[in-house]
C-alpha cells in the first residue's frame, strides 16, 4: 500500500507530522484530512503568531526539542530536514512513516515527467523545457523547487521537476528523461562530504528512460564514458570530437556562433533572447531534453523570446551610467565566479551571507580581473576578508542594507552593482529569492532618493 492509500484508507492516519514550514510543507498542510492531529516541528524557532489558525495543530517542537515525544503515524519532511538523527532513526524503527511531498509526487504521478538536478542552471534549464514542451503536450506543468509546489501539481498532461540534492537524498524517481546540469561542490554545510553531494546528484539516472548529460563536466564526462546516455551537450567540443568519445542518440554542440544538432547547424546564439554563455549553455540542455518532441520554429520561437529569471543576473535599475543587477541565486563561489566572467565589466560586487563550506580562493582570479569593489557583509565577513583583501580592494559592513547603499555610493559610470554573494541567505532573510527582492528595494529607494534631490 503506498502512502497516498495509507492517507485515504478506512482507518485513516489520524496523527500526521511536519518536520520543517517552509514552502513545500505550508502546501501539504492545507491538503491534510480535516480530523487529522497535526504537530509542527522545526529546528528553527517557530513564529507562533504568524502560524495559520488551524484547530487541528495540537502540538509544537522547535530548536532543541525538535525531536521529542515523536509519536506521529506519518511525518512530512522539508527538503533541508536531515533524517539520520539518533531520534528520528529509532522513530522509523518503530514503525513511523517518512515521508515529502516529492515522494508522494512521485510514488503517484502516471503523467509523464522530466526532471532536471545538478549545481548551477537548474531553474533556466527546467523553466525552458517546459516552455518547449507545450507544442507537444496540452499543458505541461513545472513543479519543485521552482513553479507549483509538488502536492499543487496536479492535472497537467506532463511535468517538469526541478530536484535539489536534498530531495533526492531520499527520492529515486522514475523519469521520461533526466538531466544533469553540472556538478560542482556546494551545500558542504548539509551533505556530509562532496562525494555524498556528486552520488546524490548522479542517483537521478539510476531510473530514467533518457540520461542528458553536460560533458563539459568533468564528472559528468565520465559517467557518459560509462553509461549510454540518450543526449548530450558541448560548448567546448565539436560534434566530431564528441562522438569519437561516447555513445549517444543524440548530441548538440557549440561550434563557431551556432548550435549544432548531429553536426548540422540549428540556430543561431545571436537569436537567442539570452546569450550570455551558460544561458547558451542552459537552452542547448532544454534542447536535449525535449529531443524529437519540438518543431524547428517553435525551439527557435522559445529560445528567442526567453529573457531569463529573476535573480539570475537580473538587471533591474539604472541610475548615472551605473547598472544594478541583482544574482541572489550565487550562493556558491562557483556560481559567484560564473556570474563575474559572464557580466564581462568592471562591478562593485556585494558578497557575503552564510558559509556553505565552499572554498572562496576559487573567486581569486576572476574578481581580480572584474572587481573594482567588493563589498562584505554577513557572518562569512572574515573569512572572504582574508583571502581576497590583497586581491582587490574591500568594504567591510554590518548588514545587506549598509553594503547595497556602500556599492552604490563607490560605483561609477560605466560601473555595474552586483549582488552576487557566494554564500546562502540567512536569518530575516530566509531564501535568495527574498534576499533578492531586499536588495532591490534598498536600491531602488536610494534611486528614488537620488532623483527626488536633483528635482529640487
Amino acid at each position: 500500500m503506498n502512502l497516498r492509500s495509507l492517507l485515504n484508507c478506512k482507518q485513516d492516519v489520524k496523527k500526521i507530522g511536519l518536520f520543517g514550514l517552509g514552502r513545500s510543507n505550508i502546501a501539504l498542510l492545507a491538503t491534510l484530512p480535516s480530523d487529522a492531529e497535526i504537530t509542527l516541528r522545526s529546528d528553527k524557532k517557530i513564529d507562533r503568531a504568524a502560524l495559520p489558525k488551524d484547530a487541528r495543530i495540537t502540538k509544537i517542537y522547535d530548536g532543541e526539542h525538535a525531536c521529542e515525544r515523536i509519536c506521529e503515524q506519518v511525518i512530512f519532511f522539508s527538503p533541508s530536514v536531515r533524517r539520520e538523527r539518533t531520534e528520528l532513526v529509532r522513530a522509523r524503527e518503530r514503525g513511523v512513516i517518512f515521508s515529502s511531498d516529492c515522494e508522494l509526487f512521485f510514488e503517484n504521478m502516471q503523467a509523464p515527467i522530466y526532471a532536471v538536478t545538478g549545481s548551477d542552471g537548474k531553474s533556466t534549464t527546467a523553466t525552458l523545457v517546459r516552455e518547449l514542451l507545450t507544442e507537444k503536450y496540452g499543458t505541461a506543468a513545472l513543479c519543485g523547487n521552482i513553479g507549483l509546489p509538488f502536492v499543487s501539481a496536479s492535472s497537467a498532461d506532463a511535468y517538469v521537476c526541478e530536484l535539489s540534492s536534498f530531495q533526492l537524498t531520499y527520492l529515486k524517481p522514475f523519469t521520461e528523461r533526466a538531466a544533469i546540469t553540472n556538478i560542482t561542490p556546494n551545500h558542504l554545510n548539509w551533505h556530509s562530504s562532496f562525494e555524498e553531494y556528486k552520488e546524490t546528484k548522479l542517483s537521478l539516472l539510476s531510473h530514467t528512460r533518457g540520461a542528458v548529460l553536460n560533458v563539459d563536466d568533468p564528472i559528468l564526462s565520465e559517467m557518459a564514458k560509462r553509461r549510454t546516455p540518450f543526449s548530450l551537450i558541448s560548448t567546448q567540443n565539436s560534434y566530431q570530437k564528441i562522438k569519437c568519445g561516447y555513445d549517444f542518440s543524440v548530441a548538440y554542440t557549440l561550434e563557431g556562433e551556432c548550435i549544432c544538432r548531429n553536426g548540422t547547424p540549428y540556430i543561431r546564439v545571436r537569436d537567442l533572447g539570452r546569450r550570455e554563455a551558460h544561458n547558451v549553455k542552459n537552452f542547448m540542455l532544454a534542447l536535449a531534453i525535449t529531443e524529437g518532441m519540438v518543431s524547428d520554429a517553435h525551439a527557435l520561437r522559445v529560445g528567442s523570446e526567453f529573457r531569463g529569471l529573476a535573480h539570475r543576473c537580473e538587471h533591474f535599475a539604472s541610475l548615472g551610467g551605473v547598472d544594478f543587477f541583482d544574482s541572489s541565486i550565487d550562493t556558491s563561489p562557483e556560481r559567484t565566479k560564473m556570474t563575474l566572467t559572464s557580466l564581462g565589466r568592471k562591478c562593485v560586487v556585494l558578497l557575503g551571507g552564510r558559509s556553505k563550506r565552499l572554498p572562496f580562493d576559487t573567486l581569486l582570479p576572476v574578481l581580480k580581473n572584474h572587481a573594482k569593489f567588493a563589498v562584505l557583509y554577513g557572518e562569512c565577513t572574515d573569512e572572504i576578508h582574508a583571502l581576497i583583501a590583497k586581491i582587490v580592494p574591500t568594504k567591510r559592513c554590518a548588514s545587506l542594507d549598509e553594503a547595497a547603499l556602500c556599492a552604490a555610493r563607490l560605483a561609477e559610470h560605466g560601473d555595474a552593482v552586483l549582488l552576487s554573494p557566494a554564500a546562502t541567505s540567512y536569518d530575516s532573510l530566509s531564501s535568495f529569492e527574498e534576499r533578492g527582492e531586499y536588495f532591490k528595494e534598498i536600491i531602488n529607494e536610494y534611486i528614488r532618493t537620488q532623483e527626488y534631490r536633483k528635482c529640487k
